[in-house]
């Protein structure tokens, strides 16, 4: 008798970073903005505006992203993968249930970018978008 295999426990992280009505600003680095290595990284009324680095977020190492009420504006991505957020080696970006209508991605609002694509601007090279 075949039984399918069981489901995978939710991802636990050892670290979790809360980054709360901040704004990046006019920031110029030669990798990633924020990069994360395993962790959790939430935002929540975060700006990220006229900032040029690799990806303005980076989650490696099987971490989560996880935004609501985060804008992108006017920012340059110089990275191979051309995408503000990127996801390597599993991790997750996880918007909840009605994030994405809080979170705006190169000045548009995300419902309008939603309706066609779901992770605009988000290399999910290595995990998906929940």
């Amino acid at each position: 008798v075949f039984a399918p295999p069981a489901p995978s426990p939710p991802r636990v992280h050892s670290i979790h970073v809360e980054i709360v009505e901040t704004s990046f600003v006019s920031q110029r680095v030669d990798t990633s903005l924020i990069v994360s290595d395993g962790a959790r990284l939430e935002s929540t009324q975060v700006v990220f505006e006229d900032n040029a680095a690799e990806s303005i977020i980076r989650s490696e190492s099987e971490g989560t992203v996880a935004m609501s009420s985060t804008a992108f504006k006017e920012n340059e991505t110089t990275g191979k993968e051309q995408a503000l957020v990127v996801l390597e080696d599993d991790s997750d970006l996880d918007v909840g249930g009605g994030a994405l209508s809080t979170n705006c991605v190169g000045g548009q609002a995300a419902p309008a970018l939603a309706a066609s694509v779901r992770c605009a601007g988000i290399s999910t090279g290595g995990g998906g978008c929940q």
